[in-house]
């Protein structure tokens, strides 16, 4: 591990990716995997909407408890990168946070305010992401480089 972690480089690769799979638990301790279209803020919240029905947002509601990942796609070993969070999740649930949730969304997935997906998207319940923990992989740098932040 290294005592620097690359803010930045994390910050663009969060930008520049779009899809997340994130780990959820059921109350009967069955993990449940499934991706989602993320927008993440500078600090590494992670904001999207889902169904409430959800297989993962009823697993939410139990257990908020939950990792993500994130990863570029790629064929050669030697440009493997991404990122490995654990985090706890929450729904947005009052104006502002929607208010919030939504302008944050919209800035990357901008065709969500447009007519028919902005009913849509507003129809389903915004997610917020707290990060505890990231591990960046990076083998671009070396082979099997990898640096840690804990956030709490």
């Amino acid at each position: 591990m290294t005592n620097t972690f690359p803010h930045k480089t994390v910050q663009k690769f969060l930008t520049k990716h779009k899809t997340a799979s994130i780990a959820t638990v059921s109350p009967q301790n069955l993990p449940h995997a499934c991706n989602i279209q993320y927008a993440a803020t500078h600090d590494y919240n992670f904001y999207w909407v889902s169904k409430p029905d959800a297989l993962h947002s009823q697993h939410i509601l139990k257990n908020p408890n939950t990792a993500i990942t994130v990863y570029a796609h790629t064929k050669l070993p030697a440009t493997i990168h991404g990122i490995q969070i654990h985090g706890s999740i929450t729904p947005q649930n009052t104006k502002k946070q929607i208010d919030q949730a939504y302008k944050i969304y919209t800035q990357k997935f901008t065709f969500a305010k447009l007519p028919p997906f902005k009913q849509k998207v507003l129809e389903q319940t915004f997610y917020r992401f707290t990060p505890t923990w990231i591990r960046f992989i990076d083998n671009r740098v070396k082979f099997g480089y990898r640096t840690e932040i804990n956030l709490t």
